[in-house]
């Protein structure tokens, strides 16, 4: 789901509920992206959008992780944390409500979200907006 989309589906909550409490009170929404992306493709939409040329190679999780740690203890530095992969591999997938027509949002194709998000002026500073430890 793309950030804007979701502020948006926000901003109609605050709207709604100032209009008419009933209707918005004490509900929940699952609101998530529409499409499946597996990892591969997401690293294919980004290096495509960012106009880089990767190979890609199938290894299996547990040698990537493995590989993703000893990296980090060679450069002291973390691209990936082992659970944010797993996490990205897990393959769950979860019912998709309607929201486009219940908020009246229109959904921002993942592709899109990643062109708006990379060419952002704000991405430059996408690493000072993020908090390591």
């Amino acid at each position: 789901l793309f950030v804007e989309d979701a502020c948006r589906i926000i901003l109609k909550l605050i709207e709604d509920k100032t209009k008419n409490k009933e209707k918005v009170q004490n509900k929940v929404y699952n609101i998530i992206g529409k499409e499946k992306i597996h990892l591969i493709d997401l690293l294919k939409i980004i290096a495509d959008e960012k106009r880089l040329y990767r190979a890609y190679l199938r290894i299996p999780l547990p040698l990537f992780i493995f590989l993703l740690k000893t990296y980090g203890l060679l450069t002291g530095s973390k691209p990936f944390v082992p659970d944010q992969l797993k996490a990205l591999t897990a393959g769950d997938i979860f019912p998709v409500e309607n929201w486009e027509e219940k908020f009246k949002v229109k959904y921002t194709l993942f592709q899109e979200g990643i062109r708006k998000m990379l060419h952002s002026p704000y991405y430059e500073f996408r690493k000072e907006m993020v908090r390591s430890k």
